[in-house]
């Protein structure tokens, strides 16, 4: 696995915290990229450090932007999910 394939990997299992949580997933709905991105970056519970020691083989941010990609992209495939599973429940009933 490369270093570019763990910090997907890592910015998907780290959004999984929030999922489990529906009062933390509903924090997160309707937040913008960017506002998505300072969450992160100001996160300490979990903190969100997806390179750790990569960081001195990252200057670009490269490795990191693709981890703050990925968290985001599982956010909003848990958020569809959510209003997927609303929807069905108003069908029932």
């Amino acid at each position: 696995m490369t270093n570019k394939q763990k910090c997907v990997q890592y910015g998907r299992m780290y959004i999984q915290y929030f999922v489990k949580d529906v009062e933390r997933l509903n924090e997160w709905d309707g937040i913008s990229y960017p506002g998505f991105q300072q969450a992160l970056a100001n996160a300490n519970a979990p903190a969100f450090d997806p390179i750790g020691d990569l960081r001195l083989t990252d200057p670009m941010g490269v490795l990191y932007d693709a981890a703050v990609e990925a968290a985001y992209m599982e956010l909003q495939k848990a958020l569809i999910e959510r209003a997927f599973e609303a929807l069905e429940l108003e069908d029932e009933e």
